[in-house]
């Protein structure tokens, strides 16, 4: 209940900007959802600053990070820039799929013919597709788009896409 006095105090008056320091610390998960609600109610009319070690919830809340190892900077930037979500697809591709001859098989070489691929590899232990890719050329949707249609018309079983590797990784990569 102090944290839910004190975000409210936080936001009274129509601050131009508001520090929150770790505002969904413990706190349950109903009230943790209906404080990032307010926060995002809130962009674009105020300057909002957190700290937080919670990267999920930074990546969803935020615009842009910045990335501190022992208290020195090592990486700022959008969001999009951090974690590579304009230059960068992941497939993740369900058990199973590259047991066998064709069916199922991973066809990197298809993948990387693509005019926009810059790369692409598999990580055969997280079972993960990453196709690095020229952003001036293609946004990540269309990248996406012709991504999996190449998996599916040689029987890749996928079972999730994202755009960039996300923050927490991108920290651990960092730090």
């Amino acid at each position: 209940m102090a944290k839910r006095v004190a975000l409210a105090q936080a936001f009274l008056g129509a601050p131009e900007v508001v520090l929150l320091d770790e505002p969904t610390a413990g706190l349950d998960p109903r009230v943790a959802f209906e404080v990032r609600q307010l926060v995002a109610a809130k962009k674009g009319r105020c300057t909002i600053l957190v700290s937080s070690h919670n990267l999920h919830e930074l990546e969803s809340l935020c615009d842009g990070a910045v990335v501190l190892d022992r208290g020195r900077v090592v990486a700022s930037g959008t969001m999009s820039e951090l974690t590579a979500a304009n230059e960068q697809v992941r497939v993740l591709v369900a058990h199973g799929t590259t047991r066998g001859a064709q069916p199922g098989q991973v066809p990197l070489q298809e993948l990387r013919e693509l005019d926009v691929v810059k790369s692409a590899e598999f990580d055969e232990e997280r079972l993960e597709i990453g196709v690095l890719f020229e952003r001036r050329q293609a946004d990540a949707e269309t990248v996406i788009a012709k991504v999996l249609a190449i998996l599916l018309r040689n029987q890749v079983r996928i079972s999730g896409v994202t755009k960039g590797r996300g923050l927490e990784r991108r920290v651990m990569d960092l730090t």
